[in-house]
């Protein structure tokens, strides 16, 4: 897969990478997300494991309010949230370049950040919950009632 940024990565990738510039690793800022491309697996525990990228492209600003509203349905933080528009290819799914919003939390005190990952125009699709690591390397998650700690399906 290659990303925005002119990484490629390898497939398939054995778990998320991100595609981030040599030399900037550890630093999971913001900017460094725009053009960032995952590239995994989706396993849940009833179905098959299928290929799955998300792309994140650019900041969404303001936040769009169907975004804050469902992270308070949630119980989670509304005020200091990054938004960023972003797409994601699930083949097996039929779904190609689907395009969805990522809202992030600041860093927790470990580095990572908790994201709400959500289509605004396709609800169906339902909300993947997700935890970026505080060097912007990995990525794994679930559904809407994924926790860190759990065992994730993304």
């Amino acid at each position: 897969v290659k990303s925005g940024l002119g990484i490629v990565c390898p497939q398939p990738c054995p778990a998320w990478r991100c595609a981030v510039p040599p030399g900037q690793e550890g630093m999971a800022s913001d900017e460094l997300l725009c053009g960032a491309t995952f590239a995994g697996h989706l396993h849940p525990p009833d179905g098959a494991r299928c290929e799955l990228v998300y792309s994140f492209i650019a900041p969404l600003t303001p936040v769009p309010p169907d975004v804050l509203a469902q992270r308070r349905r949630l119980g989670w933080p509304a005020a200091g949230v990054v938004c960023m528009s972003a797409t994601c290819s699930i083949p097996l799914l039929g779904l190609d370049g689907e395009e969805v919003v990522v809202s992030l939390d600041s860093p927790c005190g470990d580095g990572s950040r908790r994201a709400l990952l959500q289509s605004l125009t396709r609800p169906d699709l339902g909300l993947t919950v997700l935890s970026l690591a505080a060097d912007g390397q990995r990525l794994a998650g679930g559904d809407e009632s994924w926790q860190p700690g759990s065992r994730p399906i993304i």
